[in-house]
């Protein structure tokens, strides 16, 4: 554990702190707005991974194996896109966001069913809060303050049409959105915002599940039916920021510590055994899923691999029956794998775990970025002008069969296609112009091809970040 934050010598690596704002001393709040102001920290914690016999890194370049039992015989299939977070984003409207998914539209929308993780409130009867930028934190450090509060940030309904009216696939009519909403932005307008995001949610036909108006709808999580294949969809918190739920409202958020180890996940636990279960286990409210993906909240920001202790958690929820775990939180890529057990009725199988998808929609601050280093301010620049990771974001296409083995119905993982994305801003006389997502190898083919040309400067920070994703994601 972290003693002292010496600005002069700064860690490299990553330590295992919780990372909750309620939680956190002095010490890691400095470490924090280190992270935050242009320092992310891109090597893992140090040691060997206990039973493993190699570091964090290591463990994470494996391929991943979707090895199929023998005499598997498959049915039916569906497939399902995860992507990462959505958050405020004053930069974007609907004439720069035109063109935002044109890179990626296939590949994301033409599943059957679409993920993100919702990062903020959408609450109308209140002003749009966005995030804070490094120049707003180094204003408060100036003034005295040891500990700046963490932003608050409420989403305006315009944001979420940008996803929602762009993404259109050819399955259009058919392919179903989901959103996580449970993480530690959830109550930063209270529960009246926490309600309005619902009944927006609603309202759109959107598929939502972390937050909740009743302890009825807590335990009654979403369980999707597609192609034949139920698939629950489980989301939590590791915190609320400063935030926790009234006492007796404690079913408003899942609320999980899944940063500290040791943590109570008997909440985790009872929905997940809800989920797996039949009528057949005499469950009052059984869900009897093909499918448990699980959606954590989790980790630490500014950082490029996940801890030693998400990894072991990781292995537990896998091993007790979730199938896919997709993590945000962090504002960048980590790594990917496929974890082995075999069951108690001697089945193997394979679980898959996304660590972090980074950001899908959100603001990149880069005017008040160039200001702060004293740097002009060109008449056209990009966020490739400025050092920043979360310009790296992650897309997964997962299949999913359902079939027979030795006479019983069974249900795996058949494959997993990942893609490095990268969320590229453009801008003109200080005003953005465009915001597009783009798979990384056709970004970088049209920089070959001098189809795109944003600049020395750009064309090796890309190279940086290129060189990052192949790394941590070995795209």
């Amino acid at each position: 554990m972290m003693k002292y934050f010496d600005p002069a010598n700064p860690p490299t690596h990553s330590i295992p702190l919780e990372g909750s704002s309620l939680y956190m001393d002095d010490e890691e709040a400095r470490w924090w707005l280190y992270k935050f102001a242009g320092h992310p920290i891109e090597e893992a914690e140090p040691g060997l991974l206990a039973g493993y016999n190699c570091s964090i890194e290591e463990h994470l370049s494996k391929p991943l194996d979707f090895t199929l039992p023998a005499g598997f015989k498959a049915e039916v299939e569906m497939t399902m896109a995860a992507a990462g977070d959505i958050y405020p984003a004053p930069q974007l409207n609907e004439q720069n966001t035109k063109h935002s998914f044109d890179d990626i539209q296939a590949f994301y929308f033409d599943n059957d069913l679409v993920y993100a993780n919702l990062e903020a409130p959408v609450y109308p009867e209140a002003p749009s809060f966005t995030p804070v930028s490094a120049s707003d934190y180094d204003a408060q450090i100036e003034a005295g303050v040891s500990k700046p509060p963490p932003p608050v940030m409420n989403l305006r309904a315009e944001t979420i049409e940008i996803f929602h009216r762009n993404g259109r696939g050819s399955k259009a009519s058919e392919t179903l959105h989901c959103f996580s909403t449970a993480n530690n932005h959830s109550l930063d307008m209270g529960e009246d915002g926490l309600v309005s995001t619902l009944k927006f949610l609603d309202s759109k036909k959107i598929i939502h599940s972390g937050t909740a108006r009743s302890l009825e709808e807590q335990t009654k999580f979403p369980v999707i039916n597609i192609n034949g294949i139920k698939t629950a969809i489980l989301s939590y918190t590791f915190g609320l920021n400063l935030n926790l739920p009234l006492p007796g409202k404690e079913y408003l958020v899942n609320l999980v510590r899944l940063n500290k180890p040791g943590a109570d996940l008997s909440l985790m636990e009872k929905h997940i055994k809800l989920a797996k279960a039949s009528n057949a286990d005499n469950a009052a409210k059984s869900a009897n899923a093909d499918l448990v993906v699980l959606c954590l909240h989790w980790g630490l920001e500014f950082e490029s691999f996940p801890l030693a202790w998400q990894i072991y958690l990781a292995h537990k929820l896998i091993e007790s029956g979730v199938d896919i775990i997709i993590g945000n939180h962090p504002h960048g890529i980590q790594g990917a794998e496929t974890h082995h057990y075999i069951d108690k009725n001697g089945i193997g199988r394979t679980g898959l775990v996304l660590y972090a998808m980074g950001d899908l929609i959100g603001p990149i601050y880069v005017i008040e970025s160039l200001q702060k280093e004293g740097r002009p301010l060109p008449n056209k620049l990009s966020n490739l002008d400025i050092l920043c990771n979360s310009s790296l974001g992650a897309l997964a296409k997962i299949t999913v069969q359902k079939g027979r083995l030795n006479g019983r119905a069974e249900t795996f993982i058949s494959d997993a296609d990942i893609k490095v994305l990268l969320r590229y801003f453009t801008y003109k006389d200080t005003l953005c112009t465009g915001f597009s997502l783009w798979d990384i190898k056709h970004f970088a083919q049209k920089l070959a091809t001098g189809e795109i040309h944003p600049g020395k400067k750009a064309t090796e920070e890309f190279n940086r970040l290129a060189a990052l994703a192949q790394r941590v994601l070995h795209y």
